[in-house]
């Protein structure tokens, strides 16, 4: 299956001075998420790296919409699928809900790969 949903807790540090997890920290978890469903799919660095490959996924643009911050100490699940890509970019998409299951917020990222020699964009494999 291609979504992952993930778990994660509010910690502390990760709110601002009103109790809400930071923008930051949304994004933390977002590529947290990311991370491991690629590794779970087998399209992640270390799958690269087992294939001899010395690429790595770069972001390159991230458009998230809150409906509303989670508060300290509340779980939330991450819920994220690769979308698609074409040639040099790959698409991914998230869900972040509530323990209750409420959509609380929305993103959708671009990524490219890059040779981590040269720092050029490389082409995603068709596989």
């Amino acid at each position: 299956m291609l979504k992952g949903e993930y778990i994660f807790k509010v910690r502390s540090y990760e709110c601002g001075a009103d109790g809400f997890a930071s923008l930051p920290s949304i994004c933390n978890y977002l590529q947290e998420a990311a991370s491991l469903n690629a590794e779970e799919l087998g399209f992640s660095k270390s799958n690269f790296d087992a294939q001899g490959g010395n690429v790595s996924w770069v972001l390159t643009r991230l458009a998230i919409k809150m409906k509303r911050y989670p508060a300290w100490e509340e779980p939330i699940t991450v819920v994220t699928f690769p979308r698609g890509g074409r040639k040099i970019v790959a698409w991914r998409d998230f869900e972040i809900k509530s323990s209750d299951g409420e959509t609380i917020g929305l993103a959708t990222s671009e990524w490219m790969l890059i040779d981590l020699a040269t720092r050029k964009i490389v082409s995603i494999p068709e596989s």
